[in-house]
């Protein structure tokens, strides 16, 4: 989950931040979770991992705003995906339990809107986006 969520934005985003200071300036969006906000039950890990892209994405904003860098952080709430259908366990052959909770769509927003907010917010020159349905 840390790889994941935190560790592959930070290797990614290097090349286009260096690219951007070089250039004179850019804007780079990414997406963190209401869940890096405020921690989530049943979900220590994914929220560390959240928390983690929220602090360095906050001390990027703050080193890249001197060099024409915009940081933008999206923190959506529920979006209606198939990650935890499709998420793979440690034993191979395991199969995820999917709660009833986390297959109400409706509760939820679509992947589609959450990427509408998120292009709005970063338009709009905002350094964080919460969304929600």
């Amino acid at each position: 989950m840390l790889e994941l969520n935190f560790l592959s934005a930070v290797e990614l985003q290097l090349p286009f931040y260096r690219d951007m200071i070089r250039c004179g300036g850019g804007s780079l969006v990414f997406t963190s979770s209401l869940a890096g906000k405020v921690g989530s039950a049943c979900a220590a890990t994914y929220s560390a991992s959240k928390f983690a892209v929220q602090g360095y994405m906050n001390a990027l904003r703050a080193e890249g705003q001197f060099r024409g860098v915009r940081v933008t952080l999206a923190c959506p709430g529920p979006v209606a995906t198939s990650i935890t259908k499709n998420a793979m366990l440690g034993k191979p052959g395991a199969k995820v339990t999917v709660t009833q909770e986390e297959s109400d769509s409706t509760a939820r927003m679509s992947a589609d809107r959450c990427a509408r907010l998120m292009l709005r917010a970063e338009w709009g020159g905002l350094q964080e986006a919460w969304m929600s349905p």
